[in-house]
């Protein structure tokens, strides 16, 4: 059995979700985009673009995934 609370954060996100699409129709001024996949593309370039740094100051990158990058080089500062 539902209990009354669980039935009105339903309504809740469905009344929202129905602004939103209702804002994203209505709406001929702006155009919509999707956030998602920008920010991975964003931070895919900021990671080679740092590698590329640390490549042409002498340090041999070894890039595997974004969560594992390792200096083959050790660097003195």
């Amino acid at each position: 059995m539902k209990t009354g609370s669980s039935n009105k954060a339903k309504v809740a996100i469905a009344n929202r979700m129905a602004r939103g699409i209702f804002y994203i129709l209505s709406n001929k001024d702006v155009r919509y985009r999707e956030l998602g996949t920008v920010r991975v593309i964003d931070e895919e370039k900021k990671i080679k673009n740092l590698i590329n740094q640390l490549k042409s100051l002498g340090v041999e990158v070894n890039h595997y995934t974004k969560e594992k990058i390792e200096a083959v080089t050790k660097i003195s500062a």
